[in-house]
């Protein structure tokens, strides 16, 4: 159902980019881009059911930072009619594709008694393409401010891997999961201030939080009994620099 809903969006948006594309010199409004930066994300608690009712939770306490990396192409619809006003003079329409990794890191709590014996680690490595609406709120000495609205698909693979925090442990008793990729809808708000320095090159700062929805590892665990693997709801933010040339 999701992939039908953005199937949908990306029609839309192909429509309406293709009626621009028979206006007059569109091509002048057309530009590429590219960014990276850093991100954070959410210390989200997770789940795994080893067997009903015993439900493990994986408490969060340290992620593991990476640098992100965007690229893109878009297009300044109205531009003629928009660059003449003093507020909302510019209205940006992008398709973009991010990436980003890192890893989940804490202690696994197990049910009934909810005692610490294992931590665990999650890699993490998240692909979204995006439908991004930018409007430019206003322009001053080459500096325009701007909102940021996107909506899109983002593909997050996911990795489980525990180990003994108390000798007494018995032996192969930690869970080791492969990874799993799961397709979820994503949205993305943010701001950011974009820097024009000719009329071709332009430069831009932007915060972005974004929702990646939810991420399992694979079910596969061998000789120990597991019913549901671990999930983490998965968010994000962060801030990216990003270079950007129009025709």
């Amino acid at each position: 159902m999701e992939i039908k809903k953005l199937g949908c969006i990306f029609l839309l948006s192909a429509v309406s980019c293709t009626s621009f594309a028979f206006s007059p010199n569109f091509l002048k409004d057309i530009e590429i881009s590219a960014g990276t930066g850093i991100d954070w994300l959410h210390r989200d608690n997770g789940t795994m059911m080893v067997a009903p009712p015993n439900i493990n939770t994986e408490h969060v306490s340290h992620t593991v930072t990476s640098m992100p990396w965007k690229c893109g192409i878009g297009y300044h619809a109205f531009a003629d009619r928009l660059s003449q006003n003093t507020y909302l003079n510019d209205l940006l329409l992008q398709v973009n594709m991010y990436h980003s990794s890192g890893a989940l890191q804490g202690e696994v709590y197990q049910y009934p008694t909810d005692t610490y014996n294992y931590n665990f680690r999650a890699p993490v490595n998240s692909t979204r393409v995006m439908f991004d609406v930018k409007p430019v709120l206003f322009t001053y000495h080459s500096f325009s401010p701007y909102g940021v609205v996107g909506i899109g698909e983002t593909w997050n693979k996911l990795s489980y891997y525990e180990s003994s925090a108390d000798p007494s442990n018995p032996p192969n008793s930690a869970y080791n999961l492969g990874s799993h990729t799961t397709a979820q809808l994503a949205y993305d708000v943010g701001a950011g201030v974009r820097r024009d320095f000719t009329s071709h090159l332009s430069a831009s700062v932007e915060y972005l939080y974004s929702s990646l929805g939810k991420s399992s590892a694979a079910g596969n665990s061998g000789n120990l009994p597991l019913e549901v693997p671990p999930k983490f709801n998965l968010r994000t933010q962060s801030v990216m620099l990003g270079v950007s040339w129009k025709f």
